[in-house]
């Protein structure tokens, strides 16, 4: 499958018009947003005109430090550049999801997080049953997004889409960026290196609007790998995180070694320490929950990162920083995360306290009291 025809859609008004309305939902704002609101129908027209004609606005990214759940470099870009990338996710990735395995669950309409947690608890409760001993591989690969190589990647996309337009965009948000984003292999904290040691020519911004499209065509060699060649019926992969189930330990020991000499050779990427096989009635960690037979739960880390954050709506809440909608959706979004696991003692020990009141404010008369 070869995708054409594709860039006019980018550009289009529409197209750009929808973008900047997702990319605006739910988002704070300053300065620069506000000032493209105020003649929004004219900036889209001159972003329209200006990547027709293959202009792409200068990249200004703001780079910042995130420690939860893990530490990791996040880049945000310019408003402008978001609508583009945006505009040419929209359009791209639901295209190039038509030639993905699936059971490949990240940033594809109809799958996510969840329904990658229940389709492999499925597979566990199902093997189980069998009565034999049954045991997984779980995949880790290490600083994956700080080692997607620009070449490689390149080629992947070319074998995916034909229109050369649509490539020149990709190309210049992949190989062009204002800001090296690649680690040195043997370097797994970016904070323990310049920015003037970081690498050019590998690395894809963790944050930015294509990033999670670029990292599903990455591995699609990979999941072809499981599939199509190895044929490993039960093979799960969320973004970097990839399990296989077998009843024979040697043969995901020799799943292993494939998998790893297929990701240093062709991938020039590799696995991380916590890749492991176990049996599956130890547990699994995978997609932010714990998998056992006929029991799901969410991780320690997950449940520790949840009551903090929390925490941290209450407070704001409490000082007028957050709206009781915005609050309300963060708390129903982790209501709905704990209803599809075993759970019911952290949901009663967190919500049947948990109360949103705001601290009184002061009333100040004419005279100052």
């Amino acid at each position: 499958m070869s995708i054409k025809n594709i860039y006019s859609e980018i550009c289009s008004f529409d197209t750009l018009l929808r973008a900047e309305r997702n990319v605006r939902n739910g988002k704070r704002y300053g300065r620069k947003e506000l000032s493209f609101w105020a003649n929004l129908e004219e900036n889209i027209y001159r972003v329209s005109e200006s990547i027709k004609s293959l202009d792409f606005p200068p990249d200004c990214y703001t780079s910042f430090y995130v420690y939860e759940p893990k530490l990791r470099k996040i880049v945000s870009a310019d408003y402008t550049t978001k609508i583009i990338q945006r505009a040419a996710y929209d359009v791209i990735n639901p295209l190039v999801c038509k030639g993905f395995i699936s059971d490949t669950y990240a940033c594809i309409k109809g799958r996510g997080q969840l329904n990658a947690m229940k389709r492999l608890a499925s597979w566990v409760d199902y093997v189980h049953e069998s009565g034999d001993t049954w045991y997984y591989l779980k995949m880790d690969i290490e600083k994956f997004f700080y080692r997607i190589d620009h070449e490689i990647l390149m080629k992947i996309i070319r074998k995916k889409i034909s229109d050369k337009k649509a490539l020149r965009l990709m190309e210049h948000y992949i190989c062009e960026a204002s800001s090296p984003f690649g680690l040195p292999l043997g370097v797994t904290n970016p904070m323990d290196i310049p920015e003037e040691d970081m690498l050019w020519d590998v690395g894809i911004t963790i944050g930015g609007g294509l990033s999670h499209m670029y990292g599903n065509m990455y591995l699609d060699p990979a999941d072809q790998l499981a599939k199509r060649e190895l044929g490993i019926q039960k093979y799960i992969r969320l973004m970097d995180d990839s399990v296989i189930l077998h009843r024979d330990k040697e043969k995901l020991h020799q799943y292993k070694k494939e998998f790893s000499d297929f990701f240093g050779d062709v991938l020039h990427l590799r696995l991380n320490g916590k890749t492991a096989i176990r049996p599956i009635n130890q547990g699994m960690e995978f997609v932010g929950y714990r998998i056992w037979p006929h029991k799901v739960r969410l991780r320690k880390s997950t449940s520790l990162r949840m009551k903090r954050r929390l925490k941290r709506v209450q407070d704001d809440y409490r000082d007028y920083r957050l709206s009781f909608e915005k609050a309300n959706d963060t708390v129903m979004s982790y209501a709905a995360l704990m209803k599809h696991c075993d759970c019911e003692a952290l949901k009663k020990k967190i919500f049947d306290n948990f109360v949103l009141t705001h601290n009184p404010k002061e009333v100040i008369t004419k005279n100052g009291r």
